[in-house]
């Protein structure tokens, strides 16, 4: 047996090269497929699951529409409000993993509108013709580098509206393992609590490739009034222009929606899913939170089935989180101004329809089933 088959590979010796050579080229094939699929997959699980939320702030979020409170409980005799705004490379629900390599990042701070609108130096000029006193400014500086925005820069003939730092490639920031954080204190001088139209735009834009840029345009407030061992929920977003005009809700590509208040409480803000989707990247006032998207409706208002929320374990005793910012989008083009039981035009009126309609708080003592 052994012979013929030996008698055989010498007279088809050519035959059996070609079926062994075919067979490792199908097995070559196989395993070049295998490798371009396995590295699809890392390619794009890769920025979802570790880098597109390794470059965060506690006020700063993905999209340029971001409009966020700093709160103060007194009022401060001297009108000096100070706050920082942390510039990470790692998210703080998992501190430990950082971003890997080096984040390269310019910053962008304006002097803006509610609505993130950069002033001009002529409308500066005459919002303070009618200031008598002391001139409203909103310092921003790292330590090294500094501006003051509403300032009057003489040299330039012009009041100062806005700044970038790191423009070019040896002036930029850098984050790394050794430098994990930058701080930028932001002050509002000579500027009242919930004034409506003085606020600061800061965006910090990575060189990294993929990273995306991160913004907010940040005003001053009081404190929310909230009951004791009490949380509330109501929708951010500035509903008048500079120019005291009712905002129509129909220019809103998205909506925030802040849930605010002190005591351990299960919180669930429930929503219509067919109507509004919520960000990925949830934030709270310190960073990315850890929230649950349940497909379940825990309310006991009737008529609200297929709704979803979004459960929240607030302990602000333990946390020290007081506020929790979500934001929605719209989903198929939903326009509340033209929805049932609305028929309003105004932002401000359509967030009440919307609250009542589309978004509830509820809170419980314990976890609900």
């Amino acid at each position: 047996m052994g012979r013929k088959i030996k008698k055989f590979l010498k007279r088809q010796w050519i035959l059996v090269w070609l079926i062994v050579a075919s067979l490792m080229l199908v097995t070559m094939i196989a395993f070049a497929e295998y490798g371009e699929v396995n590295n699809k997959i890392k390619r794009v699980l890769a920025p979802s699951a570790s880098l597109g939320n390794l470059f965060t702030s506690n006020y700063l979020g993905l999209g340029s529409s971001n409009n966020r409170l700093a709160y103060f409980d007194t009022v401060d005799p001297d009108k000096e409000y100070e706050f920082p705004v942390y510039i990470r490379n790692y998210n703080p629900s998992d501190p430990n993993t950082l971003y890997n390599g080096s984040i390269k990042y310019s910053i962008n701070i304006q002097l803006a509108h509610s609505n993130g609108t950069p002033y001009t130096s002529a409308e500066v000029a005459t919002a303070f013709a009618s200031i008598q006193g002391a001139k409203p400014s909103i310092a921003v500086s790292d330590g090294t580098n500094y501006v003051t925005l509403g300032s009057y820069d003489t040299d330039a003939g012009a009041y100062v509206v806005g700044k970038i730092f790191g423009s070019t490639e040896q002036t930029k920031f850098t984050l790394n393992a050794d430098n994990t954080s930058d701080t930028w204190n932001v002050t509002f001088n000579n500027i009242e609590l919930d004034d409506d139209d003085y606020f600061v735009k800061i965006t910090a834009t990575p060189t990294n490739a993929d990273l995306e840029p991160i913004s907010a345009t940040i005003g001053i407030a009081t404190s929310p009034d909230v009951h004791p061992q009490g949380w509330e929920g109501k929708f951010m977003d500035a509903t008048k222009t500079e120019s005291n005009v009712a905002i129509p809700i129909s220019q809103y590509d998205a909506y925030n929606y802040s849930v605010l208040g002190t005591g351990e409480k299960w919180l669930y803000v429930c929503y219509d899913p067919t109507k509004l989707d919520v960000n990925p990247f949830l934030q709270h006032a310190e960073g990315t939170s850890k929230v649950e998207i349940i497909t379940s409706y825990k309310g006991t208002t009737g008529g609200r089935t297929g709704w979803y929320s979004l459960k929240i374990h607030a302990n602000p005793d333990t946390d020290k989180i007081f506020r929790y910012d979500l934001q929605f989008y719209k989903v198929n083009g939903f326009d509340p101004s033209s929805a049932s039981n609305s028929n309003k035009t105004s932002a401000e009126d359509n967030f009440k329809w919307m609250s009542s309609n589309c978004i509830e708080l509820v809170q419980s003592a314990t976890e609900l089933p």
